[in-house]
């Protein structure tokens, strides 16, 4: 995995390039530089999957540097490290495609558990629509994109649209609208689904009983988790196992 660092505070530049190649020793840094024109010239030099960037820099600035290379790079993964909290700053870097916003002074287990989430994503398929088959298209919007993330990686934990929407950095009611927009569901609905797929290819696959895949999957109530099962399959879950598995 290639890593671009750019900081223009020198002792802070040389802690995150030493902390990279102490904890993430497989990575290979393509470049480290104090200022947005380097990191500009790297990004046509050099593929990226992963830049951690300032906000305030020489000549450019970190938000129009991750726009600048988020177009050259579709698939990079940006995180923005910077003194500046506003929220103003937090919403234009979520609308640029940037991946987590971390704010100065911060700890390093912070900054190891974001670039590790990073490095997981990455294991995702381009398309979230291969995620989520039931979805209509493709989302449009990078809150639902990032929500849709969250969900399948967390969806067995206690998630709600709050933590979500806090996760995000966003209101839990304009995330609420931009889910049901870009996929004709609620958050609830949506997420629901998510977990009856997870729990289909489960009771295909193993011999969890109904109520043991129930927990699995995230469903703190075995009812509710059979209501479902059988309102978007069908089927009854203990149905659907014999049927797959003969039992």
């Amino acid at each position: 995995m290639n890593i671009l660092i750019v900081e223009d505070e020198y002792k802070e530049l040389l802690f995150l390039t030493n902390f990279i190649r102490r904890t993430f020793p497989d990575m290979n840094i393509v470049g480290a530089v104090n200022n947005g024109k380097a990191a500009l010239e790297i990004g046509d030099l050099h593929p990226i999957d992963l830049a951690l960037l300032d906000i305030e820099l020489p000549v450019h600035d970190g938000l129009y540097v991750a726009e600048r290379l988020k177009k050259a790079h579709p698939d990079l993964c940006i995180i923005i490290l910077t003194a500046y909290s506003t929220f103003q700053y937090a919403q234009k870097a979520l609308r640029i495609g940037v991946k987590d916003y971390l704010v100065k002074p911060y700890l390093e287990e912070e900054l190891e558990d974001i670039i590790r989430r990073m490095i997981r994503s990455t294991d995702y398929p381009k398309s979230l629509c291969h995620c989520f088959p039931f979805l209509p298209s493709e989302p449009e919007h990078p809150y639902t994109r990032m929500a849709l993330h969250i969900i399948a990686e967390q969806y067995m934990q206690n998630l709600s649209l709050p933590a979500l929407a806090d996760n995000i950095k966003t209101n839990p009611d304009y995330l609420s609208k931009c889910i049901k927009k870009d996929t004709g569901m609620g958050f609830s609905e949506l997420l629901a689904r998510f977990r009856i797929q997870s729990a289909q290819k489960l009771l295909a696959s193993s011999n969890y009983t109904a109520a043991q895949t129930a927990a699995l999957v995230g469903f703190s109530d075995p009812n509710y988790f059979y209501r479902c099962f059988k309102k978007y399959t069908g089927l009854s879950a203990k149905t659907y196992a014999t049927l797959h598995l003969g039992r």
